[in-house]
Formats: structure tokens, C-alpha cells, sequence
């Protein structure tokens, strides 16, 4: 009597292994197996807050706009310099303005007119020079700095006359007595003032302009003129006077 259930529990369990043995049984176990698959492949239904934020803000988000640089402030840029004189020629002594212009130049350099003529030498950009004697002189201004050796140079010619001048003898010969009238031609409006030194070669002066001298003697003379202008400049003229003695008379 005792041995009954357990052979009901062993028929139990050969039908329950012949039925998970038939196609239906391993098509369902079959099909579980896929779903499972196919869930763990999808992605999850549920998302976390913070994260679905960060895509929000980064979809929707406006960039930043980045200031653009000018070109010009970025590119190198390049020192100018420019000199200038006037006069750059005329006579002794000769007033010379210097100017000189310097564009892009970095902080520290140092600015500097060299006159070539052994003179000081002027730091400023804007200068005047008197070069006292005649000759050919080559002034330089320099722009020195870190990293910085630029020069540009102007050539100046002095000549021994300041200006223009001529003069007049009305007659320049003649017998004895004679009276000459001398007049000088300068330059127009010439720098005040003008002063005139006649010397009539016989002893006589005059410092008019027009002058009168009457030659006694006979003889051969040299009347000198010298001029100053207001700027110190200096001009001589020379002309040769011929007096005759009178009918008669030896010289």
C-alpha cells in the first residue's frame, strides 16, 4: 500500500517530459528565448531626467559668438618714416627747417637728426639748422629702437652767396671828374634787413642803395658791393670804373 504514491510521482514527471519534448513545447521556450533577446537589445523605454536635460540643452542651445579680430591689429605693421628740408640749397649762412614724420613706430625708439656738419645733433622731429659755411653737406634722421635701425638722408649744398645780386655803374667810364651812379638788384622781397656796403676802389663808401661817388682822378678802379640779408647771408659784387684824364692832361 505504501509503495502507490511514489509511483504516481514518477508517472507524473514522464508526462510532463514527453509533453515539453514536443515541437509546440520547444516552439514556446523558443519564442521566450527571442523576446528576451529583443528586450535586451532595444533601448529602455525609461530615460533618466539629467540626462534627457543635457540633450535638451545641447539641441537647442545658440552659440556663442567669438568677437572677430580685426586683421590689421593682428598683422605686423610696418614703420614709416619720412624726412624733409627746406631750402636744401642757397648761400651762407643757410637757415634749414627739418621735419621729419614717423607712423607705427613701437614704444622706446628714439629720434634723431645728425646736420653733417660736426654740429649737435637735435632729438626733436622738427628742427631748424644754420650751416655757417659754404659746402655739400648729407643730413641723416635715424629711428632707433629694439629691433628698430631706420634712416633716411637729404643732401644740402651751401654755396658762398646767399641770394642773387647784380650791380649797376651808369657810366663805368669817362673822363675825370666823373660821377657814377651805383645801384644794386637783389633778389624780391629779400629777408629785412638789407644792408649795403660800397667800397669805390679809390678810397671812398657809401652804405646806400643807389649810391653816388664822383672819381677825381684818372685811373682804373674796382668798386666792391657787399650785401647782408636779415637772415645773416652774404652777397659781393665787383665791376671795374675806367676815368679818363681830360683832353690835354696826362694820367
Amino acid at each position: 500500500m505504501m509503495r502507490w504514491p511514489h509511483l504516481g510521482l514518477l508517472g507524473l514527471i514522464v508526462v510532463l517530459l514527453t509533453v515539453c519534448m514536443t515541437p509546440g513545447c520547444r516552439k514556446k521556450e523558443e519564442n521566450a528565448s527571442a523576446s528576451a533577446a529583443q528586450r535586451a537589445a532595444s533601448p529602455p523605454l525609461w530615460t533618466p531626467r539629467s540626462h534627457l536635460l543635457v540633450e535638451e540643452e545641447v539641441a537647442h542651445a545658440t552659440p556663442t559668438p567669438v568677437p572677430k579680430k580685426v586683421e590689421e591689429e593682428n598683422e605686423a605693421r610696418e614703420l614709416s618714416v619720412s624726412a624733409t628740408a627746406d631750402p636744401t640749397d642757397g648761400g651762407a649762412p643757410l637757415t634749414v627747417s627739418f621735419s621729419a614724420e614717423v607712423s607705427d613706430a613701437p614704444a622706446g625708439v628714439q629720434y634723431r637728426w645728425d646736420f653733417g656738419d660736426h654740429s649737435q645733433s637735435s632729438g626733436r622731429l622738427e628742427v631748424q639748422h644754420t650751416y655757417t659755411s659754404a659746402g655739400e653737406y648729407t643730413a641723416t634722421f635715424s629711428v632707433n629702437g629694439s629691433g628698430v635701425d631706420e634712416s633716411q638722408k637729404i643732401d644740402i649744398e651751401v654755396t658762398e652767396e646767399g641770394f642773387d645780386l647784380d650791380i649797376n655803374a651808369d657810366p663805368d667810364i669817362g673822363t675825370a671828374p666823373l660821377s657814377v651812379e651805383f645801384t644794386a638788384m637783389l633778389d624780391d622781397d629779400p629777408p629785412q634787413p638789407v644792408s649795403f656796403q660800397w667800397d669805390f676802389g679809390d678810397g671812398g663808401r657809401d652804405f646806400s642803395n643807389p649810391a653816388h661817388h664822383t672819381y677825381r682822378q684818372p685811373g682804373q678802379y674796382t668798386a666792391t658791393l657787399l650785401v647782408t640779408n636779415g637772415l645773416g647771408q652774404v652777397a659781393r659784387r665787383e665791376l671795374e670804373i675806367q676815368v679818363d684824364p681830360r683832353e690835354g692832361e696826362s694820367e
